[in-house]
């Protein structure tokens, strides 16, 4: 079987970074017309994402957002486990603006209204450190703090 020349990997590089004090190895390519980009830890050795968009800046992005959020951070503010200990704001894209809420002032918001920010996936929560928590684990913040 023959390969088009859409299927060859182009462009290959790699990187080692350190994010949230973890060190990485960041690979990038073209594959066809898309971009990837992947991140794997240096201790152990995995793979931490696989991200693939149309340019190479929205795959390394995309990827290092993904491994910030999927890497334990040996950083202050943080549990022995790498959980935040809380969630210092809340920030959400409307029209297109960025809007802060502190947590007490999200749990103020109508219940109703809430829960519609929550499921548009507009939200971003940052602990005191300004870095960003997963979903998850700031809803079970949010839960503990209603």
């Amino acid at each position: 079987m023959m390969m088009s020349e859409q299927t060859l990997v182009a462009n290959y590089a790699t990187r080692d970074l350190d994010v949230r004090g973890r060190g990485i190895k960041l690979i990038t390519y073209r594959l066809g017309d898309k971009y990837v980009c992947i991140i794997e830890s240096h201790n152990p050795g995995a793979t931490v994402c696989r991200v693939s968009r149309e340019t190479i800046r929205e795959a390394v992005e995309t990827a290092l957002r993904e491994a910030n959020e999927r890497i334990l951070p040996a950083v202050k503010g943080k549990t022995p486990t790498g959980r935040a200990t809380h969630i210092n704001r809340i920030v959400m894209l409307i029209n297109g603006e960025e809007v802060s809420f502190h947590v007490h002032e999200f749990l103020a918001l109508p219940l109703a209204e809430r829960m519609q920010y929550i499921f548009s996936g507009n939200l971003t929560f940052l602990d005191p450190d300004g870095i960003q928590i997963g979903a998850g684990e700031a809803m079970e913040y949010l839960r503990a703090a209603s």
